[in-house]
């Protein structure tokens, strides 16, 4: 059986209850606020972590690109190094291509001095029995690269030897010969005779220099459009 009560509720109940209540809504309210609390230190959290992420790829992106920097500051100044090289080489060349060119011309003009001087003369099908004496140098001019030589010989074979030995040098190369032409001095009195004649050959030749050498420094190629030079 249902009972009623129909007793009144005295106030001192209706108050405990609506503290009850109170208190219930209070911690309710607590626990909500420290739930959104713990939910925003989470994500608070997070967007830490996310931005120490993001600084330190920043900071990689900004290394990255000062490397760049760096490896293009580096590139330039070793072209420029490269380049200073260059000319200091080239300056170096200059002093002393020349006196290599004339140490070659010289031992062209001279017999073997040893036997491994004998056999490197051999290697390049020189007469190494050549008198050198038979042919001598008047005239020597170089100017850009090229040459022009003039002298003289006992016969045209002397002047064929010595052309043997420029082309297998290593300094001199493109050679062509402009002329050869026999002469005649007369020469003073001897034994009571008259003037008697000397009779020997001129040339004149021209050709390439190659400070650096024909092994290091290939020749340019020859002009087709130029007219071969030719033994007049």
């Amino acid at each position: 059986m249902i009972r009623i009560n129909l007793l009144p509720v005295s106030d001192e109940e209706v108050i405990t209850q609506a503290r009850i209540q109170l208190l219930l809504f209070v911690g309710l309210l607590v626990i909500e606020a420290i739930v959104l609390f713990l939910i925003f230190a989470s994500n608070n959290s997070e967007v830490d972590e996310l931005d120490a992420e993001l600084n330190k790829k920043r900071a990689v992106v900004a290394q990255i690109k000062k490397d760049v920097q760096d490896a293009d500051a580096l590139k330039k100044e070793t072209e420029k190094l490269e380049k200073q090289l260059d000319v200091l080489n080239q300056l170096k060349q200059r002093r002393s291509g020349p006196v290599k060119v004339l140490d070659e011309l010289q031992a062209m003009m001279s017999p073997p001095r040893d036997e491994e001087d004998r056999f490197a003369q051999l290697q390049k099908n020189w007469n190494v029995e050549w008198d050198t004496r038979r042919l001598w140098i008047d005239k020597l001019t170089e100017a850009n690269g090229s040459f022009e030589l003039e002298g003289g010989a006992v016969n045209a074979d002397d002047v064929a030897e010595f052309l043997q030995r420029l082309n297998t040098a290593e300094h001199f190369y493109d050679i062509q010969l402009d002329i050869v032409q026999a002469q005649q001095k007369s020469g003073g009195k001897s034994s009571g005779r008259d003037n008697q004649a000397l009779r020997y050959v001129s040339f004149k030749l021209a050709g390439k220099i190659s400070y650096q050498g024909k092994s290091k420094e290939p020749p340019p190629e020859p002009d087709n459009g130029k007219k071969k030079r030719g033994r007049k």
